[in-house]
């Protein structure tokens, strides 16, 4: 496997804490999927809504890094899960970070 490192920065990631950052960062995870790889970023706080991680990526959050979760929650999918909705405080179940069929 090549191992490769995957700048979110290089996709347009903006470490500023107001540019939602999830398409960038979501285009970093799937390009370090291709050749098994570390995902990384330069120092910031990066708004994000979900972002789903993939087997064979490393995702690295750094000192001086801070992911912040969007408060839009149309930035979050509403998945299918074991945990009824009476226990999600009324709120549809969902993630910043969600790893489906992962194997590592």
């Amino acid at each position: 496997m090549d191992v490769t490192e995957v700048s979110a920065n290089a996709f347009g990631a903006l470490g500023d804490g107001t540019t939602l950052c999830t398409e960038a960062i979501q285009a970093a995870i799937d390009q370090a999927r291709a050749g098994g790889g570390t995902v990384r970023f330069e120092p910031g706080v990066y708004l994000t809504g979900a972002l789903f991680l993939k087997s064979g990526v490393t995702f690295r959050v750094d000192k001086g890094v801070r992911l912040l979760g969007s408060r839009d929650p149309s930035d979050y999918p509403i998945l299918p899960t074991r945990v009824p909705v009476s226990k999600c405080h009324g709120l549809p179940p969902s993630s910043m970070c969600i790893a489906k069929r992962t194997s590592d």
